[in-house]
Protein backbone atom coordinates (compact mmCIF):
# COMPACT_ATOMS: atom_id res chain seq x y z
CA UNK A 1 0.00 0.00 0.00
CA UNK A 2 1.52 3.51 -1.04
CA UNK A 3 0.58 6.94 -0.14
CA UNK A 4 -0.87 9.69 -2.36
CA UNK A 5 2.44 11.69 -2.12
CA UNK A 6 4.30 8.41 -3.15
CA UNK A 7 1.90 7.84 -5.79
CA UNK A 8 2.15 11.68 -7.05
CA UNK A 9 5.88 11.79 -6.95
CA UNK A 10 6.09 8.11 -8.93
CA UNK A 11 4.30 9.69 -11.69
CA UNK A 12 5.11 12.77 -12.35
CA UNK A 13 2.06 14.27 -11.47
CA UNK A 14 1.84 17.89 -11.09
CA UNK A 15 -1.34 20.34 -10.43
CA UNK A 16 -2.45 24.17 -10.43
CA UNK A 17 -5.43 25.28 -8.91
CA UNK A 18 -7.71 28.30 -10.32
CA UNK A 19 -10.40 30.12 -8.36
CA UNK A 20 -13.95 29.19 -9.81
CA UNK A 21 -16.69 31.15 -9.39
CA UNK A 22 -18.91 27.94 -9.60
CA UNK A 23 -18.70 24.38 -10.20
CA UNK A 24 -20.69 23.34 -13.30
CA UNK A 25 -21.05 19.96 -12.47
CA UNK A 26 -23.15 21.03 -8.40
CA UNK A 27 -26.38 22.09 -8.13
CA UNK A 28 -26.01 25.69 -8.33
CA UNK A 29 -28.98 26.39 -5.52
CA UNK A 30 -28.29 24.18 -3.05
CA UNK A 31 -26.95 25.72 0.02
CA UNK A 32 -23.44 24.08 0.22
CA UNK A 33 -22.52 24.94 -3.06
CA UNK A 34 -23.19 28.74 -2.64
CA UNK A 35 -21.31 28.57 1.00
CA UNK A 36 -18.24 26.33 -1.03
CA UNK A 37 -15.47 27.80 -2.70
CA UNK A 38 -14.47 26.48 -5.96
CA UNK A 39 -11.70 25.37 -7.97
CA UNK A 40 -10.69 24.31 -11.46
CA UNK A 41 -8.28 21.68 -10.97
CA UNK A 42 -5.55 20.94 -13.87
CA UNK A 43 -3.70 17.98 -13.57
CA UNK A 44 -0.99 17.46 -15.42
CA UNK A 45 1.37 13.75 -15.74
CA UNK A 46 5.32 13.89 -16.94
CA UNK A 47 4.23 13.51 -20.88
CA UNK A 48 2.61 16.73 -20.29
CA UNK A 49 -0.87 15.57 -20.85
CA UNK A 50 -3.42 17.35 -18.99
CA UNK A 51 -7.03 17.06 -17.26
CA UNK A 52 -9.14 19.44 -15.94
CA UNK A 53 -11.19 18.67 -13.01
CA UNK A 54 -13.91 21.27 -11.21
CA UNK A 55 -13.28 21.01 -7.58
CA UNK A 56 -15.15 22.06 -4.65
CA UNK A 57 -14.38 22.48 -0.76
CA UNK A 58 -16.74 23.98 2.48
CA UNK A 59 -16.39 27.48 3.51
CA UNK A 60 -13.80 26.32 6.46
CA UNK A 61 -11.48 25.04 3.87
CA UNK A 62 -9.54 28.23 3.20
CA UNK A 63 -6.66 26.81 1.60
CA UNK A 64 -6.18 25.91 -2.26
CA UNK A 65 -6.94 21.87 -2.63
CA UNK A 66 -4.06 19.91 -2.98
CA UNK A 67 -3.39 17.33 -5.65
CA UNK A 68 -3.91 14.45 -2.92
CA UNK A 69 -6.88 15.58 -2.16
CA UNK A 70 -8.27 16.01 -5.93
CA UNK A 71 -6.67 12.64 -6.37
CA UNK A 72 -8.09 10.90 -3.57
CA UNK A 73 -11.79 12.41 -4.58
CA UNK A 74 -11.36 11.17 -7.70
CA UNK A 75 -10.25 7.67 -6.83
CA UNK A 76 -13.01 7.76 -4.11
CA UNK A 77 -15.96 8.70 -6.92
CA UNK A 78 -13.87 6.40 -9.82
CA UNK A 79 -13.91 3.19 -7.38
CA UNK A 80 -17.55 3.82 -6.50
CA UNK A 81 -18.70 3.71 -10.32
CA UNK A 82 -16.30 0.48 -10.65
CA UNK A 83 -17.90 -0.85 -7.83
CA UNK A 84 -21.10 -0.16 -9.19
CA UNK A 85 -21.32 0.42 -12.90
CA UNK A 86 -24.91 0.51 -13.57
CA UNK A 87 -26.65 4.24 -12.88
CA UNK A 88 -29.66 2.55 -10.67
CA UNK A 89 -27.70 0.64 -8.52
CA UNK A 90 -25.11 3.22 -7.90
CA UNK A 91 -27.40 5.84 -7.10
CA UNK A 92 -29.19 3.67 -4.43
CA UNK A 93 -25.56 2.60 -2.91
CA UNK A 94 -25.26 6.46 -2.53
CA UNK A 95 -28.19 6.73 -1.00
CA UNK A 96 -29.64 9.56 -3.72
CA UNK A 97 -33.18 10.62 -2.53
CA UNK A 98 -35.52 8.35 -4.13
CA UNK A 99 -38.49 10.42 -2.73
CA UNK A 100 -37.39 13.18 -5.01
CA UNK A 101 -38.88 11.48 -8.17
CA UNK A 102 -37.57 11.99 -11.67
CA UNK A 103 -35.42 15.12 -10.52
CA UNK A 104 -33.51 12.86 -8.33
CA UNK A 105 -32.91 10.46 -10.60
CA UNK A 106 -31.92 12.62 -13.48
CA UNK A 107 -29.50 14.34 -10.91
CA UNK A 108 -28.57 10.96 -10.09
CA UNK A 109 -27.48 9.62 -13.57
CA UNK A 110 -26.07 12.88 -14.71
CA UNK A 111 -23.45 12.41 -11.56
CA UNK A 112 -22.83 8.94 -12.28
CA UNK A 113 -22.18 10.11 -15.70
CA UNK A 114 -19.91 12.91 -14.68
CA UNK A 115 -17.71 10.66 -13.11
CA UNK A 116 -17.51 7.70 -15.73
CA UNK A 117 -16.23 10.20 -17.35
CA UNK A 118 -13.51 11.92 -14.82
CA UNK A 119 -12.86 8.37 -14.37
CA UNK A 120 -11.72 7.85 -18.17
CA UNK A 121 -9.90 11.14 -18.29
CA UNK A 122 -7.67 9.85 -15.06
CA UNK A 123 -6.98 6.74 -16.60
CA UNK A 124 -5.90 8.20 -19.53
CA UNK A 125 -3.42 10.37 -17.73
CA UNK A 126 -1.96 7.76 -15.50
CA UNK A 127 -2.37 4.98 -17.37
CA UNK A 128 -4.25 1.55 -16.76
CA UNK A 129 -1.51 -0.21 -13.98
CA UNK A 130 -1.95 3.41 -12.37
CA UNK A 131 -5.23 3.96 -12.27
CA UNK A 132 -5.68 0.47 -10.49
CA UNK A 133 -2.83 1.12 -8.00
CA UNK A 134 -4.60 4.19 -7.52
CA UNK A 135 -7.99 2.90 -6.64
CA UNK A 136 -7.03 -0.22 -5.01
CA UNK A 137 -3.28 0.14 -3.54
CA UNK A 138 -2.93 3.55 -2.70
CA UNK A 139 -3.63 4.57 1.01
CA UNK A 140 -6.74 7.53 1.10
CA UNK A 141 -6.81 10.71 3.08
Amino acid sequence: MQTLKTFVADHGLTMEAEYAESNPNMVSDEAWSRAATHYLCTLRNAEGQTMAVPFSMGPALTEEPSIETVLDTLASDASSVADSPDWLDWAEEMGFDAERGAKGLREARETHGQIVKQSDELKALVGDEAFEALLYNTERL
